[in-house]
């Protein structure tokens, strides 16, 4: 993940990618919960091709927080990209503008293109629950950038690895 300042107007954009939506989510009990899928590769690009076309059309329906734009990128790798203006925890009194980005794999999109004509609702269904999921890994970034304990961040999300903690915490 790689922060960058985008611009300097009256709000600063911090781009960041999130590689961690490439992989399969396991169980209904904890939707980010991840499952690495390295084995899946792509057979049949046309299927790609219209899970990216049911995928953008599913995206411009989806609202979510006022503020917040979701759209789709094209290049490769497809992206949902996820835009907001936010309050800025490391500068209180300050809003910043904060894209995310969340990589959309070929064989997910594939998988979406395969069943998007016989199966219309339930490709639907899958896509808006992944969409959520990475809105839901977007919300706890955001949580641990605000969480604190005696005003420190115990899981900073830009301090590096992820599982260790200034206080000695594991999440």
């Amino acid at each position: 993940m790689s922060l960058t300042p985008k611009k300097p107007a009256k709000s600063r954009l911090y781009d960041a990618t999130y590689p961690v939506t490439v992989r399969l989510y396991s169980g209904a009990d904890d939707p980010l919960e991840p499952m690495d899928r390295p084995d899946l590769t792509v057979a049949n690009p046309a299927d790609v091709a219209a899970g990216l076309a049911a995928f953008e059309a599913v995206v411009e329906r989806i609202s979510y927080r006022p503020g917040y734009i979701l759209r789709v990128t094209r290049r490769a790798p497809v992206l949902l990209r996820v835009v907001a203006e936010l309050d800025d925890s490391y500068h209180p009194g300050q809003r910043l503008e904060v894209a995310m980005h969340f990589p959309v794999p070929d064989w997910l999109l594939e998988f979406w293109g395969s069943i998007a004509d016989t199966r219309p609702d339930h490709a639907q269904d899958e896509m808006v629950r992944w969409v959520r999921r990475a809105l839901g890994w977007h919300e706890l970034h955001e949580r641990d950038e605000w969480l604190r304990v005696d005003g420190v961040r115990p899981f900073d999300p830009h301090a590096g690895d992820p599982d260790s903690t200034r206080l000695g915490v594991r999440p």
